[in-house]
């Protein structure tokens, strides 16, 4: 008995085995044959398409309404980044039978994983009316998945057609709708209707005004104008046809590269944005959403960068200042206007950006600096003060008193007093 027991058992395992091995077979064959049917069903005969309804179970209805679904993950890379490269397969998976499960209550459904980043739905009824509400029932399947799974995906709906040998052309309607994702967003569902403005939209080209608006503004600093100018040029585009739309973008990505080389010509401080990656970055954004944040993180990083040569640049002109200062403060004639004369620079901007970076003007510079050497001349020389006032670049005794006196509280001949008194103590 306990060895009719075991060979029992061993046999219903290699049954169950058979089983799985003959079920997957059988799921191998229906697959391949609804890939078959989505990519040449005007060349499927009606005998074969019956016999493999029959042998597969594939959910058709022969006579009825039919419409295509594309379904695609958003964003791809990041899921893939976060869960791994198996992780598109098994979000596939779940959004087939959870999708399945739910379409199947009110019309035939099946699916395929065409394995290049999309799941195709083909769902049908027999009543003229039965796939009215189908947005409705993706809709419902997007919030499971997305409760579920913390998820999203975006959906492509064919128009309804009549029979299977249109399944092809139907199919490839919903992959060109699925494209209108960079318009409609992510989590969106995408009908024919939603994009016929699109379709019939020739332009392509933005216009002059829109570009030298861009280009004025990255030149000139503006960060409101420039990106205000990726606003307008985000809603233009986002009225152009899907392969307009992306020529649009590459032609945007040129004349970024343009104008940042152009701005590099001219600059002490060139530039450092590389432009292969934000064209990489560009042309793997799913919306025009993210397209928008693309540009203008590099807007943000462009100025941040202006503003920093900006600062270097300031930098330099206010220790030059000083150089000059500290070498020809004898000079009575030096003043701010004789400084922007050897700079070859405008006197006003001069002295503007000299006291933006010190906090103080340049005359200020030019009498502390000379008050500071009458100080050491009245503390090691002994010359007249007339004399020391003359040799520091003074050329008014009354002007170099007060200004003296403002900065160390006593007249010159006070100060040298004090200072040889103290020295003595």
């Amino acid at each position: 008995m306990t060895l009719i027991a075991a060979n029992y058992v061993d046999m219903l395992d290699k049954l169950k085995g058979m089983e799985r091995d003959q079920a997957s077979r059988r799921n191998i064959a229906k697959v391949y044959h609804l890939r078959s049917l989505l990519g040449g069903s005007d060349a499927v005969p009606e005998a074969e398409f019956s016999q493999n309804r029959e042998q597969y179970g594939i959910d058709i209805v022969p006579s009825g309404v039919l419409r295509l679904a594309v379904v695609r993950l958003d964003r791809r890379e990041e899921l893939s980044a976060a869960s791994g490269a198996g992780a598109e397969s098994l979000f596939h998976f779940a959004i087939a039978n959870i999708g399945e499960e739910l379409l199947r209550r009110e019309n035939g459904c099946v699916y395929a994983d065409m394995k290049n980043g999309h799941l195709a739905f083909i769902v049908s009824s027999r009543e003229e009316n039965g796939l009215a509400g189908l947005a409705e029932r993706f809709g419902e399947l997007q919030r499971t998945i997305r409760n579920f799974y913390r998820i999203s995906f975006t959906v492509a709906l064919s128009r309804p057609f009549g029979h299977y040998r249109e399944i092809t052309a139907h199919y490839g309607q919903a992959l060109r709708l699925a494209d209108y994702r960079m318009i409609a967003g992510h989590g969106s569902i995408i009908e024919p209707e939603r994009v016929e403005d699109n379709e019939r939209n020739e332009q392509f080209r933005i216009p002059q005004e829109l570009e030298k608006q861009l280009v004025d503004g990255l030149k000139s600093g503006d960060r409101e104008r420039t990106s205000e100018a990726i606003e307008r040029w985000k809603r233009l585009i986002g009225t152009f046809s899907f392969e307009n739309m992306f020529s649009a973008l590459l032609h945007m990505g040129v004349t970024l590269s343009n104008t940042l080389g152009e701005m590099n010509h001219y600059h002490l401080h060139p530039i450092s944005v590389d432009l292969r990656a934000i064209n990489r970055r560009l042309i793997g954004t799913e919306t025009l959403d993210e397209v928008r944040e693309v540009l203008l993180a590099v807007i943000r990083e462009v100025f941040e960068q202006m503003q920093s040569g900006k600062e270097d640049k300031n930098k330099l002109l206010s220790d030059t200042i000083r150089e000059i200062i500290e070498k020809h403060y004898s000079d009575p004639d030096l003043n701010v206007q004789k400084i922007a004369d050897m700079l070859k620079m405008n006197s006003v901007y001069l002295g503007q950006v000299y006291k933006s970076q010190e906090g103080e003007s340049v005359v200020d510079r030019i009498n502390a600096t000379r008050l500071a050497q009458a100080r050491l001349l009245l503390e090691q020389q002994d010359l007249m003060v007339a004399e020391i006032m003359e040799r520091v670049g003074f050329d008014n005794e009354s002007y170099f008193y007060r200004l003296f006196k403002r900065r160390y509280g006593v007249t010159p001949k006070e100060y040298r007093l004090k200072f040889a008194i103290d020295r003595n103590t």
